[in-house]
C-alpha cells in the first residue's frame, strides 16, 4: 500500500508540474497587440448641424420610474396619440457658422411641444457635449443627447425634462430623430 501512495503522489506532482509550465507557456506566449492609429476625435458642431425629423417621442413618467415600476407603466409613446396634435412631421434645424453654433429653428407642426420655434444654440462642452442649450429670449431650454453612437447613422435622441413649479423634475420627453438634411 505504501508503494502504491508513493507512486500516486509522484504522479500527482508530475501532473500538477505540467500544469505550472502549460501556464507559465500560455502566459508568457501572449503579448499585447499594438493598438492601431484612433484618428482625429468626430466633429459633433458637423454632425449636429443640419434638419432633424422626429419619428418617435416617449413621455416617461419619473416618480414612476423612480419607484421601479415596470416599463409599460412609467412610458407611453405619444408621437401620434392625439391625431390632430401629433408629432409626426416637427423638425429641429441647427446651423453653425465659423466652427460655432448659430441659430435653431423648430417647425413645431401642430404638435404639442413646448420648445421655442428659433433663437440660438449651443453645446454644454465644446470638446465632449452631452446636452444642448436652446436659447430664445429669456427662455433657456436644455435638450440632452442620449448618446452619439448613432449619430453616423443619422440618429440621435433629445431628451427634455419638465419640472414642477417647485423645480422638481416629474416627467421626461425623449425625442428619436433622424438627420434629414446636412
Amino acid at each position: 500500500m505504501k508503494k502504491e501512495a508513493v507512486i500516486n503522489m509522484k504522479n500527482l506532482l508530475k501532473i500538477i508540474s505540467g500544469l505550472g509550465l502549460l501556464t507559465v507557456i500560455i502566459f508568457t506566449a501572449c503579448s499585447p497587440d499594438e493598438p492601431g492609429p484612433i484618428g482625429a476625435p468626430d466633429n459633433r458642431l458637423e454632425q449636429v448641424t443640419g434638419t432633424w425629423a422626429i419619428t418617435k417621442v416617449l413621455q416617461v413618467d419619473l416618480n414612476a420610474e423612480s419607484r421601479g415600476y415596470p416599463t409599460i407603466a412609467r412610458t407611453r409613446d405619444i408621437t401620434n396619440i392625439l391625431p390632430a396634435m401629433s408629432f409626426e412631421g416637427v423638425t429641429f434645424s441647427f446651423t453653425s457658422s465659423n466652427g460655432e453654433p448659430n441659430s435653431f429653428s423648430i417647425d413645431r407642426k401642430n404638435s404639442p411641444l413646448v420648445l421655442p420655434s428659433s433663437g440660438s444654440w449651443a453645446f454644454d462642452d465644446v470638446n465632449y457635449p452631452s446636452a444642448i442649450t436652446l436659447t430664445s429670449g429669456n427662455s433657456t431650454d436644455i435638450l440632452e443627447i442620449q448618446s452619439f453612437s448613432e449619430i453616423k447613422a443619422g440618429s440621435l435622441v433629445f431628451k427634455q425634462l419638465r419640472t414642477d413649479a417647485g423645480g422638481d423634475p416629474y416627467v421626461r420627453y425623449e425625442y428619436y430623430v433622424t438627420k434629414t438634411a446636412e
